[in-house]
C-alpha cells in the first residue's frame, strides 16, 4: 500500500500483513486490500479471496492501521450467489454469477460509517423487503431497517440470452451452465448505491423499463424522495442536491451534472 502527501508526494510503502484464508484445501495467504481511509488515518479495507471450488459465504469489512495492520472486522458482508462453480472432473471453473444477489457495501468516510444493502432476488411477488443496516467505522449497529416494494419478473428472453452469453464467454454448453446459473424468477430491486459526504444514502433502484428509479434515504434511514435517470448513467458522486453521473453513449463516455429538486 502507498501513502501519498496531498500535493502527491510519495511518503512510503507500507508491506500489507498476509491473513490466512479459510474454506480451501490447500490454505492460501493473502493481503488486505484498502478500501478508503479514514478521518483518524485508519483505514477500512477486504480481502480479494482467491478462486477455489468452495466459495465463501461471506465476504468481511476490516479495519486497518496506519501501518496496514488489521485490527478489527468491522461486518461479514454475504456473498449469496456471487460466484458460480462448475465442476468437471478434478477441475473447477469459478466465474461471477450475472445475477448477483450478494450484499451492496457503501462506505462513507466523512460521516464515519457503512452501509450494507442485503436484498437478495426475491422467490415471489408479494410482501417483499429489502434490509439497510448502518454501522458506524467500528463495527457498532446504528440503525437497520426494512423497506416494502414490488418485485419486478425478469423477463425469459432475458435469462435465456444471459445464459447463451455466458455460456459462450466461459467455452461450456448451455445445458452446462443451466445446472450452477443463478437465474431469479424476480430481480433483485437494489442493484448500486451511493453515499454522500453527510451520509445521505442514494440507492439504484430497478424499473424494468428505460429509466431506473434513485431512491434517497437519510443519514437516519428515513425516505427522502426518488429522482428518475437514464438508464445509461451511472451516479458516482453526490454532494446536497447535486449529483454528478457518467453516462454511456456510441461516441465514449460524458460525464453529467443533475440538480434535484423538491
Amino acid at each position: 500500500i502507498s501513502r501519498f502527501r496531498i500535493d502527491g508526494a510519495v511518503r512510503g510503502i507500507i508491506p500489507a500483513e498476509p491473513l490466512a484464508t479459510r474454506g480451501t484445501a490447500a490454505r492460501r495467504r493473502v493481503a488486505p486490500t484498502l478500501k478508503v481511509l479514514l478521518r483518524d488515518g485508519s483505514a477500512l479495507g477486504g480481502i480479494v479471496v482467491p478462486a477455489t471450488s468452495d466459495p465463501p459465504a461471506a465476504s468481511p469489512v476490516l479495519r486497518l492501521t496506519r501501518t496496514a495492520r488489521v485490527t478489527d472486522t468491522i461486518a461479514r458482508v454475504p456473498m449469496r450467489h456471487s460466484v458460480g462453480v462448475l465442476k468437471r472432473g478434478n477441475d473447477a471453473l469459478v466465474f461471477d454469477q450475472p445475477f448477483d444477489d450478494g450484499a451492496i457495501v457503501v462506505l462513507a468516510p466523512q460521516a464515519d460509517r457503512e452501509y450494507v444493502i442485503d436484498n437478495p432476488s426475491p422467490p415471489t411477488n408479494t410482501d417483499e423487503t429489502f434490509r439497510v443496516t448502518a454501522l458506524d467505522s467500528r463495527g457498532d449497529r446504528l440503525w437497520n431497517r426494512a423497506y416494502p416494494y414490488e418485485p419486478t419478473p425478469v423477463p425469459v428472453h432475458v435469462t435465456d440470452s444471459v445464459v447463451t452469453a455466458t455460456a459462450a464467454r466461459l467455452r461450456v454448453t448451455a445445458g452446462e451452465l443451466a445446472a450452477v446459473l443463478h437465474l431469479p424468477s424476480y430481480a433483485r430491486t437494489a442493484t448500486a448505491a451511493l453515499a454522500s459526504a453527510d451520509g445521505t444514502l442514494w440507492l439504484r433502484r430497478e424499473t424494468g423499463g428505460l429509466v431506473v428509479e434513485w431512491t434517497s434515504l437519510s443519514p437516519d434511514g428515513e425516505p427522502v424522495g426518488s429522482v428518475a435517470l437514464p438508464r445509461d448513467v451511472e451516479l458516482v458522486a453526490a454532494a446536497g442536491p447535486v449529483l454528478w453521473g457518467v453516462q454511456r453513449t456510441e461516441a465514449g463516455s460524458v460525464l453529467v451534472r443533475y440538480r434535484v429538486k423538491p
